[in-house]
């Protein structure tokens, strides 16, 4: 065989065999992915927020009510010692609030309770409850939120609305304290009787 034939093959065998052997080293290969996986610290901060009087629908003057005071320091969250005279019927306070979901996870609502109380005794679990020819009204996002609707986390939120009202019917009205005549001022606070509302929410995964 020439020189030049051998030098040939030679160049051959050397291509194949660096070709075997970057084939068997990608076969060799080990990947390696190298992380961790963390569970985020979670928050559940749900609360009344933005309360104020709605002075276009409230009908008695300014010196008639009180909003009191909103508190978020506590769970859970409320407006406390709000006050309102009610002069004459279909006088009424209103009061605008939110309920807002600030935490890190979606929440769901499962119950939605209103109740006055008169001294430690529940009078009323309706929605438009009256008492002392006084009735209250609560609705939130245009009527009462249905169940399981869910606060989305973050930045969700459901607007609401208080409503107390020298009940339009207190006159002579069927059911109503004999003590209560046309002309008498309904004074609404929390030492004559209280109205009570709260949602509860439970944690959802989308």
């Amino acid at each position: 065989m020439s020189n030049q034939k051998k030098n040939v093959l030679l160049a051959v065998l050397i291509v194949g065999l660096v070709s075997m052997t970057v084939a068997y080293a990608a076969l060799i290969t080990n990947l390696k992915i190298q992380g961790t996986a963390n569970v985020a610290a979670t928050s559940w901060d749900i609360h009344f927020a933005n309360a104020q009087v709605d002075t276009t629908n409230t009908t008695i003057p300014a010196g008639d009510y009180n909003l009191g005071t909103l508190t978020q320091a506590t769970s859970p969250t409320q407006i406390s010692g709000m006050t309102a005279t009610l002069k004459k019927p279909t006088d009424k306070l209103v009061v605008n609030f939110d309920i807002v979901n600030t935490g890190t996870i979606d929440a769901k609502l499962s119950a939605f309770n209103k109740h006055i109380t008169l001294g430690n005794s529940v009078v009323s679990t309706d929605t438009a409850a009256t008492n002392d020819v006084v009735t209250y009204t609560i609705t939130c996002g245009g009527s009462d939120p249905e169940l399981n609707s869910v606060l989305v986390k973050t930045n969700g939120s459901i607007s609401c609305v208080l409503t107390v009202q020298y009940d339009n019917n207190a006159m002579g009205g069927a059911g109503q304290q004999s003590s209560q005549t046309a002309g008498t001022d309904q004074t609404v606070s929390e030492d004559a009787k209280t109205f009570t509302f709260d949602a509860n929410w439970t944690y959802t995964q989308n």
